[in-house]
């Protein structure tokens, strides 16, 4: 397969994950604890401080790691190219870990409809 080719697939299953999660409760809970919380009393209330609230948010309560290293270390695996994980499932973990496609994905899908 060529790497666009599979650049564009990989991307295509982010979208379908974001749109399938963007009203699960756990994400809807994530966007309003990040927008409600940018910081003293002050709700962001602008499209631009919702996002760079949701962006902080992200940063600080997930955790980055490789993909290779989380294929390795949860199912042994080393030739996957790529892991997707859905933004519910990665909330509900008890350490929220994943590398930069899993932070666009819960970061887009807390910011759909809310931004």
């Amino acid at each position: 397969m060529f790497p666009d080719r599979a650049t564009a697939q990989t991307v295509g299953k982010m979208t379908g994950i974001i749109r399938a999660s963007c009203y699960h409760p756990l994400v809807v809970k994530a966007a309003r604890e990040a927008i409600g919380s940018k910081g003293g009393s002050n709700p962001a209330t602008s499209p631009r401080e919702k996002a760079e609230a949701i962006f902080k948010w992200v940063k600080a309560n997930l955790t980055f790691c490789q993909d290779e290293v989380q294929l390795r270390e949860l199912f042994g695996k080393q030739d996957a190219l790529e892991l997707l994980i859905e933004p519910p499932l990665m909330l509900s973990a008890e350490r929220p870990t994943g590398d930069c496609d899993d932070y666009t994905k819960i970061g887009r899908a807390s910011c759909r409809e809310r931004v």
